[in-house]
């Protein structure tokens, strides 16, 4: 069932991971319903093994849909765009960790149907496009915003889409960006 844009967002800013773990298995389920013990185990180990695999292997990105865990190691907003555009069914319903989300990564995440974000560092703007939009947002640290990867200034991702209120103003201006490099 797809999120409705003027749901409330439950979001989570925390130290450790198992506020996250314990909100996500709240919002499963209250979605489907159902307790059922294993499930629940089920749950917690493939979530646990996500942010182990974020924080531990070198990726960027985590991707959790259907059971099944994808890792990506791209720079910035590329591999959420192709995926987006190349394999959106892996994105519609999935529980995404990332390591750093800005107003792009966001934007993608939104246009692409995840139900949950996971993020180390996700900046203010981006926070504002995913409120509404996906259900269950965490972070270990909210920013005003994202910085390039010298340090001396925005993220370009971020400063291009400045302008935007919503995940599909954001879209164009990615693309371009994408295209152009």
């Amino acid at each position: 069932m797809p999120i409705a844009e003027n749901q409330p967002t439950k979001v989570v800013f925390f130290c450790g991971l198992c506020k996250f773990f314990s909100n996500f298995l709240l919002f499963l389920q209250a979605e489907s319903g159902r307790n059922p013990p294993a499930l629940l185990y089920i749950i917690m180990s493939k979530l646990t093994e996500l942010i182990d695999i974020l924080h531990g292997s070198g990726c960027s990105c985590v991707i959790c849909n259907q059971g099944k865990i994808f890792e990506y190691h791209g720079r910035g907003v590329a591999d959420l765009y192709r995926l987006l555009k190349e394999n959106p069914e892996r994105l519609a319903g999935a529980l995404v960790a990332d390591k750093v989300i800005g107003r792009g990564a966001a934007a993608l995440m939104v246009l692409g149907g995840a139900k949950a974000v996971y993020a180390d560092v996700m900046s203010k703007p981006a926070l504002a496009i995913l409120q509404g939009r996906i259900s269950e947002v965490s972070a270990g640290q909210l920013v005003d915003n994202i910085i390039n990867r010298s340090g001396t200034g925005i993220c370009p991702v971020e400063a291009l889409t400045a302008s935007c209120k919503t995940a599909e103003e954001c879209l164009p201006l990615i693309e371009s960006f994408i295209e152009s490099r």
